[in-house]
């Protein structure tokens, strides 16, 4: 629930570098055929099986709409490709950004009211 939190957060923050994370971070997962959603019911499954296990009962059944054999195929897929699945290890583990996204000499810049909000 605090993912789903955060990925809701992202989405709907009102700064642009936060909501374009969010959408570069859908993008990736869309390249190795996955999306946020998709991930939080396998992690709410995941938790449901483990709570079995350690209650000596079955697992209960995959959540509805969510094909394990495909994802496991995907995965096997990407492998092959040396594409590695996205992680929450890899996300936390990714560099910061540390670069701005502009110099301040674009043409842009030749607005007084540009160069004023740029320099606040």
């Amino acid at each position: 629930d605090d993912w789903e939190n955060l990925l809701t957060r992202l989405k709907l923050s009102n700064d642009f570098q936060t909501r374009e994370y969010a959408k570069l971070t859908q993008a990736h997962l869309a390249s190795h055929g996955q999306n946020a959603e998709e991930i939080a019911t396998m992690m709410r499954w995941q938790s449901q099986c483990m709570l079995a296990l350690a209650d000596n009962r079955p697992p209960p059944f995959p959540p509805a709409g969510v094909d394990v054999m495909k994802m496991m195929e995907q995965a096997k897929e990407n492998a092959a490709l040396g594409k590695e699945a996205p992680s929450m290890t890899q996300m936390a583990a990714a560099e910061k950004i540390t670069s701005t996204p502009f110099t301040g000499e674009e043409a842009a810049f030749e607005s007084e009211n540009v160069r004023e909000e740029y320099e606040a």
